[in-house]
């Protein structure tokens, strides 16, 4: 598996990722979109990522860590994040090139 360059999950029943980013070297593309999905957890900073999509993740309430090598960022109707996940979003801005982020009441 650690060839794996691009994962997308969509309109999954998971509530958290089934796997480990660690061995996942090559992955450069993670795309989610999922009503179920509820933290994006911290081991997700370990890997090499540079660009993640989140689409339609209205259940999404944490994001523990970002890629630290991450390139673009997109964050759609993800209206269940907490206060301090949407100021740590939102401090990605610096860091991306291309942030779209759509949530009410920052």
């Amino acid at each position: 598996m650690t060839n794996i360059k691009e994962i997308k999950l969509y309109n999954t029943s998971i509530r958290e990722l089934p796997f480990s980013f660690q061995n996942l070297n090559e992955l450069g593309v993670l795309r989610i979109t999922s009503d179920n999905f509820k933290i994006l957890p911290e081991c997700f900073s370990e890997c090499h990522l540079k660009h993640l999509d989140l689409f339609d993740c209205t259940s999404l309430e944490e994001i523990r860590g970002f890629p630290p090598n991450l390139e673009s960022l997109s964050a759609i109707d993800c209206i269940s994040l907490s206060l301090e996940s949407r100021r740590r979003l939102l401090s990605k801005v610096c860091c991306c090139f291309i942030l779209h982020y759509i949530v009410c009441d920052i």
